[in-house]
């Protein structure tokens, strides 16, 4: 066998296994999306916090805990929390029913509820998680932990503590924020259906 024939197929070789892993990576990618249970890729993270109960537990997770960040007096119980077993740094996961079409970025509320998750993994774990997943059913986001979304965030609570402190509102109802909110036809009664506002 010639030196041009053996470079030949070992180039061909190394050119099959390479699409062959590119079909397997893209099929994980699209499977952790889809999840119920979602997986980050790789072994390098562990799961170790989970706001589900089941009655298989695992020893080393914690199940359906309520978090608290004393700091900025808020609670939560993110889907999914995962720690990187090599850096220790902790990633959670928040998975959403619905979907974000063809806007294909996430909803703002979202976003929000991530970054208070992030504030109260780092007084949990005395660990600053650096970003953070949303999963809807059409897409998933990595979210990184910024201080401008930090920023946002703490704004938007400062707002909502001072509008239960005063009663006072600053409420701009409009159809395009009305359609989509989980308030409507709830709690809201300034909601807006096209037609009239209450």
């Amino acid at each position: 066998m010639s030196n041009i024939s053996y470079t030949f197929y070992v180039f061909l070789i190394s050119l099959i296994f390479y699409i062959l892993l590119k079909f397997i990576i893209i099929v994980k990618i699209k499977c952790f999306v889809k999840s119920n249970r979602p997986r980050l890729p790789g072994l390098m993270y562990r799961l170790v916090y989970t706001d589900q109960s089941t009655d298989k537990k695992n020893k080393n997770v914690v199940y359906s805990k309520i978090l608290h960040c004393k700091k900025y007096d808020v609670t939560g119980k993110p889907d999914y929390i995962y720690k990187n077993r090599i850096f220790n740094e902790y990633v959670p996961v928040e998975l959403k029913s619905g979907k974000v079409g063809a806007k294909l970025e996430p909803k703002k509320n979202d976003l929000m509820q991530l970054s208070l998750y992030f504030m109260i993994i780092e007084e949990e774990y005395n660990s600053r998680p650096k970003k953070g997943f949303l999963i809807y059913s059409d897409a998933m986001f990595k979210v990184r932990n910024t201080k401008k979304l930090r920023k946002q965030t703490l704004s938007i609570l400062k707002d909502m503590r001072d509008m239960l402190k005063t009663g006072e509102q600053d409420v701009n109802p409009s159809v395009t924020k009305c359609r989509n909110c989980m308030c409507k036809d709830t709690v809201c009664k300034f909601y807006c259906d096209g037609e009239n506002y209450d």
